[in-house]
């Protein structure tokens, strides 16, 4: 959770972050999670911009997947 962010407002980022995987939108949601590491960094929240940057290689890596898939079946 982002230091000063309530339960809720923490909860509606993760619905956010849901959205956009759902929606398709890794681009999108990695851009996200890369400012929010980017601000967890700069607070010297390091612990927290690295779980960011393990999600941010997990989206791309699934991105990838997706695409790869995506290119066999046509």
């Amino acid at each position: 959770m982002r230091a000063g962010l309530d339960h809720a407002e923490a909860y509606q980022e993760a619905v956010r972050d849901v959205k956009l995987f759902l929606e398709g939108r890794p681009t999108d949601l990695s851009k996200s999670l890369q400012q929010r590491m980017e601000q967890a960094a700069a607070a010297q929240e390091y612990e927290r911009a690295a779980r960011y940057r393990d999600l941010i290689s997990t989206v791309e890596q699934f991105a990838g997947a997706s695409a790869h898939r995506g290119r066999r079946r046509r």
